[in-house]
């Protein structure tokens, strides 16, 4: 669990969030190396300082764990494809290392004999079987393994949404869901990019996040050609698709036929994002925007507004020109020019800073 100024985000594992934790400390590492007069005056702009520090005791527990002081902050998590999170799980071997945690070792191997070395199909049923059981009511009917991690980990009253799961009230489990901005680990970058530019970050403590590669576990990731699709035959595809239902439910852009892929971010849903009110407020933009259009497709789409931490950074550069272009693009080659610009005269510092501030 990583706490910031204004949000808190939460790891679910195996979904990217030990990427997002290595950016979070990178963008406060430049920071504090920007700490000069101009970088205490970003922090100002913001009203406070980015500064995310990492509980480690509480680093792969939910919302619902978030200590009373941090509970007002935006909850901030990643979400990852389903089935493409149940082939990571199974290749991490955890379940190898901590099999005591599951089940009895008689009873896996009186199940499996084999065992460790289980097939994907075997460890998903195996797991099934075994974890979270108190979501399954008497006959072993429930969500499948992904639906219960993610209700087990996103739930506020967690009794209360096993109760339901156990009945079948999947509506009122779904409505037991946190309210979290989900970053999703097929987009990660630009997602989190977004997210810490909407913070007010300057431009140049962001430098690099969409380039960034992702971390691989320790133990080494799959290689390209381990796709997730190749651990399903067509017919386990459609049986795990019909177990997670629920998680299929909540994130519908992965609920898809095999082969397909998911759909991109720009093709969710209005549902898939209901949590992210940045996005809701994109997707009503764009829908109007798509209107407008195919009543007059002549018609150029309508300028968009300038968002409000532009203008203070407008007001800012007509005030003090190189503050300005700092807020904008940090210590680059334009502030270092809108310097010059403004010794040179006022109002050419002005001008130069509005241009930088206008053109992003």
């Amino acid at each position: 669990m990583i706490y910031t100024d204004t949000f808190v985000f939460v790891h679910l594992p195996k979904t990217g969030g030990t990427f997002v934790r290595t950016i979070l400390q990178g963008v406060a590492d430049r920071r504090r190396e920007s700490a000069s007069l101009l970088g205490r005056a970003a922090d100002a702009l913001r009203g406070r300082p980015f500064d995310p520090r990492e509980s480690t005791g509480l680093k792969h527990f939910g919302p619902r764990h978030i200590p009373v002081k941090h509970a007002a902050k935006e909850v901030v998590s990643c979400i990852r494809n389903p089935f493409d999170r149940l082939v990571s799980q199974y290749e991490f071997k955890w379940w190898v290392r901590h099999a005591d945690e599951i089940a009895p070792q008689e009873e896996l191997l009186a199940l499996y004999p084999h065992f460790p070395e289980l097939s994907f199909e075997e460890w998903y049923r195996m797991h099934d079987r075994f974890t979270l059981t108190e979501f399954l009511d008497g006959d072993g009917h429930g969500p499948g393994l992904q639906s219960r991690q993610f209700v087990e980990f996103f739930a506020r009253d967690l009794e209360r949404a096993i109760e339901q799961a156990r009945d079948g009230r999947l509506d009122e489990v779904r409505a037991s869901i946190a309210d979290v901005r989900f970053l999703h680990t097929e987009t990660l970058n630009r997602d989190l990019f977004d997210l810490l530019a909407g913070e007010g970050l300057p431009e140049a403590w962001l430098e690099g996040i969409l380039e960034s590669d992702r971390i691989p576990p320790p133990e080494g990731g799959r290689s390209k050609e381990q796709t997730w699709e190749r651990y399903y035959t067509p017919a386990f595809f459609e049986e795990v698709r019909e177990r997670e239902r629920l998680a299929l439910e909540l994130f519908p852009e992965y609920d898809r036929p095999l082969g397909t892929g998911a759909r991109s971010a720009a093709d969710r849903p209005f549902e898939a994002v209901t949590r992210d009110a940045t996005a809701r407020e994109r997707l009503l933009s764009a829908a109007l925007a798509s209107a407008l259009l195919a009543r007059d497709p002549d018609r150029p789409p309508p300028p968009p507004s300038p968002p409000m931490g532009d203008l203070l950074k407008i007001l800012v550069a007509v005030l003090l020109p190189p503050l300005g272009v700092f807020l904008e693009v940090g210590l680059g080659k334009h502030f270092w020019i809108n310097i010059l610009l403004t010794l040179l005269g006022y109002l050419p510092g002005i001008i130069h800073a509005v241009w930088v501030i206008a053109k992003k």
